[in-house]
């Protein structure tokens, strides 16, 4: 009997960039499972059978995820850039 392996579980990307779309708004960046939302400045998780959590830049999660998102984007990317125009980020 052949055994056919078993697909490994992929772990959901840490880190999505903006997809531009001519028909619709642009699909906002998502890290770590959170939509980074800067105008709303907030993260938003959603997931089946789990209530939607909601973190503000300024929580204690929120700051947290916001410090990590501002180390792991290279500097000149549009994120990044936009979030130090909103004055989001630690000098």
């Amino acid at each position: 009997m052949v055994s056919i392996p078993k697909k490994k579980r992929q772990k959901p990307p840490i880190f999505t960039d903006y997809i531009e779309n001519e028909h619709a708004p642009n699909v906002l960046p998502t890290f770590k499972g959170y939509t980074v939302d800067i105008r709303c400045r907030e993260f938003r998780k959603f997931e089946w059978d789990k209530l939607p959590e909601f973190h503000s830049f300024r929580s204690e999660k929120g700051d947290q995820l916001l410090c990590e998102l501002i180390e792991f984007l290279p500097d000149g990317h549009k994120l990044k850039n936009q979030l130090m125009e909103a004055g989001l980020h630690d000098d």
